[in-house]
């Protein structure tokens, strides 16, 4: 219980970095919603507006001040009011949470997958083309930018073949596809590189030299013994590089024009409007710690020598 209570304070204090580590960049950024709020209400653009405008949002007041109030009010679950749309931030951030999560447990999906895929056939491979092949690809796919990676994918899939739509979540899965494609097929060759080390470093141990040597087959090793003892490595590795999607949904959702939250921070960010963006960026730290805080934990699980470390 120690450990635990130990390791949520820990998250909580990164967490409470992570806002004030945010709120201070927001506060060096040019221009607020004060701006964008007069130039929608038309007529001239005068600092005297600005000003008053700024007044009434409450932006004049001193950084510290609003800090202090803003992790008051978040604390009690109130994430303020987004000047852009009017409307309560928390509710926002709830409608658009569900939309994330199932892009980057899609994501993740085809991450795992692929990183198996990539690990046990570079290892149960008897020659050397087909492991040649599959690190060649690896290397493209975690070297090709997201944005590169997802306009091939729809010039190739949508646009030629017609099978996926490009814009939105009406086509139901099939929307789904294209950008759980580009979030996990970078990280699932990522994934998939750790897997392969770890791999080859287990089937050169001892034991399994022994082992093949009385006649146990290569595959019968790989599966029973070798991926089990890179379990916990590739565990960690995994958390690490999934918990990454949660972010990597940023630009994804704006090719994509995918109505989660990734899409909302970026609205909100060409709008100044700091309150869906601190809400935003520390929902999304938070996913990422827990996440990584996860893994360690399974990992845990799985070999109870990695307790040190998780």
């Amino acid at each position: 219980m120690a450990v635990v209570a130990g390791r949520v304070a820990e998250m909580a204090a990164l967490v409470l970095v992570i806002s004030l580590v945010s709120f201070g960049l927001l506060c060096l950024t040019r221009g607020d919603a004060a701006t964008s709020v007069v130039r929608e209400q038309g007529g001239p653009v005068t600092q005297e507006r600005i000003a008053a405008e700024r007044h009434r949002l409450g932006l004049d007041l001193p950084p510290h001040e609003r800090y202090v109030d803003m992790l008051g009010r978040a604390v009690t679950g109130d994430l303020g009011v987004s000047v852009r749309t009017g409307r309560p931030v928390a509710g926002e951030v709830v409608e658009r949470i569900g939309p994330t999560l199932r892009l980057a447990l899609a994501g993740s999906l085809v991450a795992v997958l692929l990183g198996l895929a990539i690990g046990l056939v570079e290892n149960a491979a008897t020659g050397r083309v087909l492991p040649a092949v599959s690190r060649g690809l690896s290397l493209l796919l975690v070297s090709v930018p997201a944005f590169a990676l997802a306009f091939a994918l729809v010039d190739q899939f949508s646009v030629r073949l017609g099978w996926f739509p490009t814009q939105g979540m009406a086509g139901g899965l099939r929307a789904l596809v294209l950008p759980a494609l580009v979030l996990g097929l970078p990280a699932g060759a990522a994934l998939g590189r750790v897997l392969s080390t770890r791999l080859r470093e287990v089937m050169a141990e001892p034991y399994l030299v022994m082992a093949r040597a009385q006649g146990f087959s290569r595959g019968a090793c790989l599966l029973r013994t070798a991926l089990p003892n890179a379990a916990v490595t590739s565990l960690v590795v995994a958390g690490n590089i999934l918990a990454a999607l949660g972010t990597g949904t940023l630009v994804v959702e704006e090719v994509f024009g995918w109505p989660g939250l990734g899409s909302y921070l970026i609205s909100a960010l060409r709008y100044r409007d700091w309150q869906p963006l601190q809400a935003s960026v520390l929902l999304l730290s938070v996913v990422v710690i827990v996440s990584r805080g996860a893994s360690l934990a399974l990992a845990a699980l799985v070999d109870p020598r990695a307790r040190s470390t998780a």
